[in-house]
């Protein structure tokens, strides 16, 4: 713990040295006078100057929903990363050892990835929407263990067979596909493969259950992979809405659909919002969710409640019994701050999790020989910085730190049962007037022996990646 106090100290001082010697100073010279380019009797002679604001948005809105047109956009990105293992901090170490297979201290990871947006747009609004990411790995990759049983041995809580193979060095995914109709501009429908806008707390949403892929601590950015169903969207004025979604995923017959809906509303300048989802064989989640701004920092945060079980600490992956009340709680706050001349330079968001039904001491030290038993089960309730009982994240970033060009950011996530800690800082480089962006990550794991952040053996990464728009 004081590790991770005195690395994290270490690190502002140095970010806060580096902005304060690199302040731009910025010089701005009239290369040529307004009085030299327009002459105001010229401009102002006629009589006709002037058009209706009215007429020139409604002509543009027409012209814009009833031209058809295809655009195909996307973006690739290469990354390669250096990994810096320790047997000692890996859960799976006495498995690695006996049965394989083992890992580099000194591991090297490369990435291409690329994805591709195809946006159609038809008359009256009508659109459609199709996202494909590719992946290449040119070594592959570890796939978890799979465990199997050994023809002499019938003990299931007994390691017999554990191996590790490697994907293929390609891997498609269609993302998300969907088309965009209306009912006379009042009623509209999304139906198909979609990402969803559910929630409103910048990393921790408690109340999307529909989302199937959860957001990426380290590319916040990067585009994530939709559930496929259909969203309503029942808009009355700029105050309220209702949005009801069916989601289709794996259902075969008409009890397998879930449905969640959401009613959204201002009071003031705050937006709240109610939602609940449902499906067959599930216990109900209710939500709640509210951003607003108080003085000058921007406030969120959302709460969902369910009657269920508790996750068992004695039996690694099962549940208690016992039925109770739920709550999950995410809150949080964005902080801009200006420095110099440049407005909004410094942002700053922290955010705190909650999970009632989580763990509330460190599993993986409590468990430091699972049994096949407990590894078939723990993947199915373990959600990474989810399924412990308390966390703490914060993430910031500097823009034109020492140079224009240049942004600074410096994140962190905590688990605050087992102490253990993911600090993550970088400069991305984006030259002006081009769709380029370089990046250099350095992100260092704190912890003890088995703790969530450690527990896989990584103990610190070097990451540089090239992206471009395209």
């Amino acid at each position: 713990m004081r590790k991770f106090f005195c690395f994290l100290w270490a690190l502002t001082l140095c970010s806060g040295f580096l902005l304060g010697v690199g302040r731009i100073c910025l010089a701005a010279d009239h290369l040529f006078s307004a009085e030299d380019m327009f002459s105001a009797e010229d401009l102002f002679s006629a009589d006709d100057y002037l058009v209706d604001e009215e007429e020139v948005v409604s002509a543009e809105v027409g012209a814009e929903l009833n031209t058809k047109r295809v655009e195909v956009t996307g973006q690739a990105a290469g990354t390669m990363t250096y990994l810096l293992y320790s047997p000692s901090h890996d859960w799976f170490g006495p498995v690695r050892e006996k049965y394989g297979p083992s890992r580099e201290k000194h591991g090297l990871e490369n990435l291409v990835a690329a994805d591709f947006f195809v946006d159609i747009r038809l008359k009256d609004g009508i659109k459609s929407f199709l996202s494909l990411g590719v992946d290449y790995y040119p070594a592959g990759r570890e796939k978890s263990f799979s465990v199997g049983k050994a023809d002499s041995a019938d003990d299931d809580n007994e390691w017999q067979r554990v191996s590790a193979s490697s994907d293929e060095n390609t891997e498609y995914r269609l993302k998300e596909f969907f088309i965009d109709t209306n009912w006379r501009n009042k009623i509209y429908f999304r139906t198909g493969k979609q990402v969803l806008k559910w929630g409103r707390s910048y990393f921790w949403n408690p109340t999307d259950l529909i989302n199937v892929e959860k957001k990426d601590f380290f590319d916040l950015e990067k585009t994530r992979e939709g559930t496929y169903g259909t969203k309503i969207h029942l808009p009355f004025g700029a105050a309220k809405n209702i949005y009801v979604f069916v989601g289709m995923d794996d259902a075969k017959a008409v009890q397998d659909l879930s449905v969640a809906g959401k009613y959204e509303f201002l009071v003031g300048g705050t937006e709240m919002a109610f939602s609940a989802w449902t499906k067959k064989g599930h216990e109900p989640v209710y939500g709640y969710d509210i951003s607003g701004r108080l003085f000058d920092l921007d406030l969120r945060g959302e709460m969902s409640l369910s009657r269920g079980r508790r996750l068992d600490p004695e039996n690694l992956g099962c549940w208690q019994e016992e039925e109770e009340w739920i709550p999950k709680i995410s809150a949080g706050f964005t902080k801009y701050f200006d420095h110099g001349e440049i407005k909004d330079r410094i942002s700053v968001t922290g955010e705190f999790y909650y999970n009632h039904a989580g763990y509330d001491e460190n599993i993986f030290a409590k468990h430091k020989a699972p049994t096949k038993t407990e590894l078939d089960l723990f993947p199915k309730v373990y959600e990474p910085y989810m399924t412990s009982k308390y966390y703490l994240a914060f993430f910031t970033s500097v823009n034109k730190f020492i140079r224009s060009e240049l942004t600074l950011n410096l994140n962190g996530m905590m688990n605050l049962v087992d102490n253990s800690a993911i600090l993550s800082t970088g400069l991305s480089y984006s030259p002006a007037l081009t769709d380029l962006t370089i990046d250099l990550t350095i992100t260092g794991r704190l912890g003890e022996q088995y703790s969530e952040a450690t527990f896989m053996g990584d103990r610190l990464s070097l990451s540089l990646g090239t992206k471009i728009l395209f």
